[in-house]
């Protein structure tokens, strides 16, 4: 509970770079969203995706599926890196 509250602290007190420094962006890039996420709304996920080129977006429609996560970090993880 005390790493998730101060965790939700830095959330809320933040906001993502300019769109031009998230555009500029080159590294193999793998975005998770959850379409019922309460503090990362789909659109901010939607809009990172738009911004950097050839990111990879997944998102899960449910709550359950994330727990898939692990799998699809690693599987990206071992192409982008090799």
């Amino acid at each position: 509970p005390a790493v998730l509250s101060a965790l939700l602290a830095g959330v809320g007190g933040s906001d993502l770079p300019a769109r031009e420094a998230v555009a500029g962006i080159t590294a193999p890039t793998l975005i998770l969203a959850w379409e019922g996420d309460p503090i990362h709304p789909r659109s901010t996920a939607d809009e990172l995706a738009a911004l950097i080129t050839g990111a990879e977006l997944h998102v899960a429609p449910t709550l359950r599926e994330v727990v898939g996560w692990r799998a699809r970090i690693t599987e990206f993880l071992e192409v982008a890196v090799g």
